[in-house]
């Protein structure tokens, strides 16, 4: 069975184990308090063993166990004091020194949680400091909990005495508490990979007898800890909790083991509360079964994270361990790797992850150079060399090479072979005599293979790239590929080359980024070879045919906003107000998850407003499908997208703000309100049928980036620019349009970026439009 095959259940029965004990610790402290509800049933044990049990579920990490030890105290006061002040309300102090000492420890916990920095700096100054800052907080908090203890007058018996100093069991139980408390509290609270010895071995036989040595010991409270049939049961526990060290010994790296011993632990506490009912011995076995439950199950992300750290300090063994909690799919990171010329990194990933999809990474050339430059042939190299053969046959073919020169592996020797001798299909294509790329027709890769994903027909033409209809699996995609033009300064081409080399560079993080909106067209696939887009460039029209740069994204089959203006029944119908401001408000939730993910769209217009399926012929069924959600309104062309502050190399006249022409042609940055802006441009067109930008507007945009382009002066075109534009603001108006749509739109679209609003502030402004016109 797989790596992928094992972990899928293991995690899924952490999950259920988690939410199990939840529920039957619920049930237990239910009943228990229902029948026993009187302050002296608030108990120490009760307490602790309660909070350690929820900590031990929610997240079993040393720092929030030491959280728990912080707070442990302090709650149990509050609870006693309160109750007690309800029966006898005459004398509150008790409470008042109580919620007081718990204000602390809440803060300090949270403090040390959460802290600003980390502990260990390099500077020495700034150790010391944050040392000193550690040391005082738990002074204040030693000092605020010791009070009320003293004013609650918890178990005063004197056990050391030193002058006028007295040392009581109270005082003694707080000091402890502070230590350890802190200092639990202070670990890295990372996820580390399973060790059975140290997950199971010894944390579940030291917090058994760290209980019961207390029990036993100190008897710090003048509530017994123990009956005498308790105190048989728990010493028989505690023995018995002894033999898990042997048993870790031998099964070193065992998750399964650490979720059966969960699961019998909690399967124990509820037969022994149905039996006994009795809150002791059920609640230990809850917090025990609770600390030895594998976090990294339930924490892919952060595992992941630690697998790159641990991966770029060439920690192979400590990468093994993260490995072991992670799902198969780990493409990103060979892609991550080669493109950072850590080759070691990407073979030890090629070796150890199962079913890795080649088909994710941008430039392969890349991962192969990291093969062949290793000497190192792992014994999955096979799948490499197929998928690097539909991309880039030079690449494939110095594989192919290699891999019979140093692998005895009969599978990947014949297939390199074939590899070696197969150029047929690359005379076919050279014999086709294809058209320049000037006068290229998208319908010959309809039938072709595009990296996995069958053409089955041309959708369309932009003003930049070619969209075709793709199959893959029963499945159907849309592949945006870019339109090559090689005349002489031709900007659509220059813009192309700039905008999908961008792309690459960004690859992965724009496919995450698609996934975290219901309202963006989703990106399952970038294949941008930086080498093949140069060689097109070129005039290599055969590798234009064979491995075009291409984007596959989500299939939308209900066409765009542009086109639906162009339905009558739906464009002059009594809903269309309220249809524009449904598509404006998905839009805007859509712009404020790339804003948050630190990217400009830089290309909001009709034409990238995509539906699922289509809208309707009407403007009552056009809105009743949107509302109704059987039809979804999506952002589309996010893989044009840039980050925050970067350079921009595209605009669309119509819909683009002067600030961004600015920003492409002085250096200026890519910023959140130029999406802003165009958002409020594509409300103004598709309520009022007309391009934002007037035609002048649009003729001088061209004429300032030509200009920019060939090196002649572009200033005075800009300063053109911006008065035209200030006199059209001036006098935008949409009549006939609810006064408040129309303002939000003129605010979107106003001349100076720093008074338009988010896209936050414009997706509330939206939902509230929405909602008060509902006729």
């Amino acid at each position: 069975m797989s790596k992928a095959n094992v972990r899928a259940p293991l995690t899924k029965w952490t999950t259920l184990v988690r939410a199990l004990g939840a529920i039957e610790l619920s049930l237990i402290l239910t009943i228990y308090l229902i029948l026993h509800l009187s302050p002296s049933f608030i108990s120490p044990t009760l307490v602790l063993l309660t909070m350690l049990a929820i900590a031990g579920l929610a997240n079993n990490a040393p720092k929030v166990y030491g959280i728990v030890l912080l707070n442990w105290l302090p709650l149990l006061l509050l609870f006693r004091t309160l109750l007690t002040s309800l029966s006898s309300p005459s004398d509150v102090t008790p409470l008042v020194y109580s919620i007081l000492a718990l204000g602390v420890s809440a803060h300090v916990s949270l403090s040390l949680y959460r802290p600003r920095g980390k502990f260990w700096f390099k500077s020495r100054a700034r150790r010391r400091a944050l040392t000193l800052v550690y040391a005082l907080a738990f002074v204040i908090y030693t000092l605020f909990v010791e009070l009320a203890v003293s004013e609650v007058n918890l178990n005063p018996t004197v056990i050391y005495t030193l002058g006028p100093i007295s040392l009581t069991y109270a005082n003694l139980s707080v000091l402890v508490l502070s230590s350890v408390g802190f200092t639990l509290a202070l670990r890295d609270s990372r996820v580390r990979a399973i060790d059975t010895l140290r997950s199971v071995g010894l944390t579940y036989p030291v917090l058994i007898l760290a209980y019961a040595g207390s029990a036993y010991l100190l008897q710090l409270f003048p509530v017994n800890f123990l009956s005498l049939e308790q105190s048989d049961y728990l010493t028989y526990l505690s023995v018995l909790s002894l033999t898990l060290i042997p048993i870790s010994l031998v099964l070193r790296r065992s998750a399964a083991f650490s979720l059966t011993l969960s699961s019998v632990s909690l399967a124990s506490a509820l037969i022994l509360f149905l039996i006994r009912q009795d809150y002791l011995l059920p609640l230990i076995l809850i917090a025990g079964g609770a600390s030895v439950l594998p976090r990294g199950l339930n924490d892919v992300s952060n595992v992941k994270s630690y697998l790159i750290s641990a991966l770029s300090r060439s920690s192979y063994s400590e990468a093994a361990e993260y490995l072991r909690y992670l799902p198969s799919n780990l493409d990103d990171l060979i892609c991550k790797f080669s493109s950072e010329g850590n080759c070691e990194a990407v073979i030890w990933l090629i070796k150890n992850v199962n079913s890795i999809n080649y088909d994710g990474c941008p430039d392969l050339k890349k991962v192969v150079e990291c093969v062949v430059s290793s000497n190192d042939v792992p014994d999955s190299i096979y799948k490499l060399l197929t998928t690097t053969e539909r991309r880039d046959r030079e690449a494939a073919e110095r594989l192919a090479g290699f891999i019979l020169a140093r692998t005895r592996d009969p599978k990947s020797k014949e297939i390199a072979r074939n590899v070696l001798s197969s150029t047929q299909e690359l005379e076919r294509a050279k014999a086709l005599n294809l058209p320049p790329l000037s006068q290229w027709d998208p319908s010959l890769w309809v039938g072709q293979d595009l990296y996995g994903y069958k053409v089955s027909s041309v959708i369309g033409k932009g003003g930049t790239s070619y969209v075709l209809l793709a199959e893959r699996e029963g499945a159907k995609y849309a592949v945006k590929v870019p339109i090559i033009e090689l005349s002489q300064g031709n900007e659509r081409t220059r813009t192309t080359k700039l905008t999908f080399l961008s792309v690459a560079n960004e690859s992965v993080k724009l496919q995450e980024v698609s996934t975290k909106s219901e309202e963006t067209v989703g990106l399952y696939g970038i294949f941008i070879d930086k080498t093949s887009i140069y060689e097109i460039l070129k005039g290599k029209a055969e590798i234009y045919l064979r491995t075009p740069p291409a984007i596959v994204m989500e299939y939308m089959g209900g066409g765009d906003a542009a086109s639906l203006m162009k339905v009558k029944d739906v464009f002059y119908s009594s809903r269309w107000e309220r249809i524009v401001t449904f598509i404006l408000l998905k839009l805007a939730s859509a712009l404020e998850v790339v804003h948050s993910e630190g990217y400009v769209h830089l290309d909001v217009k009709p034409q990238n407003v995509f539906f699922s399926s289509k809208p309707g012929t009407t403007g009552d069924e056009v809105l009743s499908n949107l509302l109704s959600g059987r039809v979804k309104v999506k952002l589309g062309d996010l893989g044009a997208s840039k980050r925050i502050g970067s350079s921009i190399d595209q605009y669309s006249p119509g819909y683009c703000p002067v600030d961004q022409i600015e920003a492409m042609v002085t250096g200026g940055g890519a910023d959140p309100k130029m999406d802003v802006f165009s958002l409020g441009a594509t409300g103004y067109t598709l309520l009022t049928g007309y391009v934002f930008n007037t035609s002048e507007l649009y003729k001088l945009f061209d004429e300032i980036a030509s200009n920019y382009i060939s090196g002649r002066p572009f200033k005075e075109s800009l300063r053109k620019a911006r008065l035209i534009y200030a006199n059209h603001y001036r006098t935008l108006s949409l009549p006939n349009v609810n006064p408040s749509l129309s303002k939000l739109v003129r605010d979107a679209v106003d001349p100076d970026p720093r008074v338009r609003p988010t896209a936050s502030e414009l997706k509330s402004s939206l939902n509230s439009l929405l909602r008060a016109n509902r006729t």
